[in-house]
């Protein structure tokens, strides 16, 4: 009984994690995938397909020049974004790989 509640409590707290992500975000207003929003998984999948270029380019296609990817990531393939994104007075967060 007690791994029941366990299992319980853990689907609650996922639920809970993920509706959060999904409406307290400054990328809900982002286009993209509706997966992209509150799961990175998506992109595990596509990744391990070997095809994120040709998944890319078809959002992008879809969605225009910034599209969601992940709950906290976007693609750009707008250059003109650059100096806006990257300058060192950015108020946009960067995670390097």
């Amino acid at each position: 009984m007690q791994l029941l509640g366990l299992v319980g409590w853990t689907f609650t707290a996922l639920l809970i994690r993920t509706l959060w992500i999904y409406f307290t975000s400054p990328l809900r207003k982002v286009p993209g995938p509706f997966l992209a929003k509150i799961t990175n998984l998506w992109r595990l999948f596509d990744v391990y397909h070997g095809r994120p270029h040709l998944t890319q380019k078809y959002l992008h296609d879809m969605y225009g020049p910034v599209v969601r990817i992940g709950p906290e990531t976007v693609s750009l393939t707008d250059p003109n974004l650059i100096k806006t994104i990257y300058s060192t007075k950015s108020e946009y967060r960067k995670v390097w790989l």
